[in-house]
């Protein structure tokens, strides 16, 4: 049996990956390009809409539309919430040896 061990930026460029980027954003170059989904990430999926989705477990407003994440996704749910707690888990101990560390804080709403 053959093991595979990601890392948190390696979990991180599979969900990216899965992003439903704008063909606009695609055309100019203003989007990274990524290969195209491999096994891990074939069940994932981020989507773009320009206007503010109704049912959206997480949804994040950039430029002219919102990048989310449907509520019935329960795939990408649970990957999106392993890769935000493995990232919590990372970035504390990176800073567990500094006593006064930057603390950034993001503000989410619905």
């Amino acid at each position: 049996m053959g093991i595979t061990l990601r890392s948190v930026g390696d979990l991180a460029e599979i969900l990216s990956a899965a992003i439903d980027v704008p063909d606009a954003d695609q055309r100019s170059g203003a989007a990274a390009s990524y290969p195209p989904r491999g096994p891990p990430g074939k069940d994932l999926r981020v989507e773009f809409s320009e206007q503010r989705p109704d049912a959206a477990a997480v949804a994040v407003q950039y430029r002219d539309g919102w990048f989310f994440i449907d509520e019935t996704d329960q795939t990408t749910q649970r990957f999106f919430k392993l890769l935000n707690a493995l990232w919590s888990v990372t970035t504390a101990d990176s800073t567990s040896h500094l006593a006064n560390a930057p603390v950034l804080t993001v503000p989410v709403s619905r």
